[in-house]
């Protein structure tokens, strides 16, 4: 059973998709989702940052 959460599979997709698109325009990862979260989609900081990390977990890009 999945958690729907406070925010939509599709705005999560959203967000991952930008940060990866932007990462390049900031000085950081953590400057972007940010910018993306907080600024751009309303979410909070800490939401993107985790909904980023899982896909680079799944692809052995980073450690859990």
């Amino acid at each position: 059973m999945s958690r729907s959460g406070k925010y939509s599979q599709e705005l999560r997709e959203r967000a991952v998709r930008i940060v990866f698109d932007h990462v390049h325009e900031y000085p950081s990862q953590c400057a972007t989702t940010k910018s993306v979260g907080g600024r751009k989609l309303g979410c909070t900081l800490q939401a993107p940052r985790r909904w980023v990390r899982q896909p680079e977990r799944d692809a052995g890009k980073r450690r859990a």
